[in-house]
């Protein structure tokens, strides 16, 4: 970036707001102790920094596109900034490491991280909606939330800062594909009575890259009910997160003693629900079992050790539901007849 400045006008150090502001300049945007004075670093492309205070020292910068060979007079003036850059990721802590840049920069290459042009002014910030623990059902002053919510992710802009910048150093935190930058996400999902139930998005507003999916959902609860249960054994696996259970010989029969083959045993499998269903006492006996059925969102998550980096960056809203089945009472039906097919 070429740049020719002009002094137009000094006035005394005003305060500022803490609106959030991305680089838009593609080649970066210069951080120094003063104005006119030492860089003290360099900001990439899409960063994330907030203004402190504006002196009001306005210039006109003559930018010069090095791809078009355009020349563009930008307008701005020296603001006194600080960014929390992201430049690390700790596997341990499972979170972001950052780094804390203060100084001033020329405003006439930020821009507000509102993105109008994608998200619409009904669009709800996802965390404005609560939910209980464990529950998919998002609620919006207690009521199920229908309607379309958004989040925004700030990734890093660069897989290596410490690096000089290298497109082969270049980080696809959209999962777009062609190797872009995308420090700056917007996730879009619509809701429907509380639950993920329509289309959800992944925006890379910087590059205008959208992938999408459909999500259709159910959202009746099931009224739960009763089943008939038997196996021989059962053996205790050790997971990734916790200890699983596996039963087998396991069978299921409706009440009247008709094979239920069709029955979908996706049981809790927190330690409760372990504790009723798997004990030795019922090996081998037909256990009566009383549940209700409810949808919940799976907290556990589960991906390769290279994709901890990026992947709450790439993914679409991580919300995913699943019809479990909570056991309420358990007991053992001593003179239960099968009937033969």
């Amino acid at each position: 970036m070429k740049t020719i400045r002009l002094l137009l006008l000094l006035v005394p150090l005003v305060s500022f707001g803490q609106t959030e502001y991305y680089v838009s300049a593609k080649g970066g945007l210069n951080v120094r102790e003063a104005p006119n004075s030492k860089k003290v670093t360099t900001l990439l492309y899409g960063e994330i920094v907030r203004i402190e205070s504006k002196i009001g020292e306005k210039l006109i910068i003559n930018d010069t596109d090095e791809e078009t060979g355009i020349t563009k007079a930008i307008e701005g003036e020296w603001v006194e900034i600080i960014a929390e850059r992201i430049v690390d990721y700790d596997y341990n802590m499972m979170k972001d490491v950052f780094e804390t840049v203060k100084g001033y920069v020329f405003d006439g290459f930020l821009k507000e991280t509102s993105f109008p042009e994608y998200i619409k002014e009904e669009y709800i910030p996802i965390s404005t909606l609560k939910y209980s623990e464990n529950s998919c059902r998002r609620y919006k002053s207690g009521v199920p939330f229908t309607g379309t919510a958004y989040t925004i992710k700030y990734g890093p802009a660069s897989a290596f800062l410490s690096r000089p910048i290298n497109p082969s150093y270049a980080v696809d935190y959209g999962r777009f594909s062609g190797g872009f930058i995308s420090p700056i996400l917007i996730k879009i999902a619509e809701y429907k009575n509380g639950f993920l139930n329509g289309k959800q998005k992944v925006i890379d507003p910087l590059n205008d890259l959208i992938r999408e999916k459909i999500v259709l959902f159910k959202t009746k609860n099931g009224d739960g009910g009763v089943i008939i249960m038997k196996y021989s054994d059962f053996e205790i696996q050790m997971g990734d997160l916790q200890e699983y259970i596996h039963p087998i010989g396991v069978e299921f029969f409706e009440l009247n003693g008709q094979l239920a083959s069709n029955f979908i045993s996706n049981f809790y499998d927190n330690e409760e629900s372990i504790s009723k269903l798997f004990q030795e006492d019922f090996k081998n006996k037909y256990l009566q079992i009383t549940y209700n059925e409810e949808y919940v969102r799976e907290v556990g998550e589960y991906s390769h050790f290279e994709n901890d980096y990026n992947r709450k960056y790439s993914n679409y809203i991580d919300e995913e539901c699943y019809m479990f089945k909570k056991p309420i009472s358990v007991e053992i039906i001593e003179n239960f007849y099968v009937k033969s097919n």
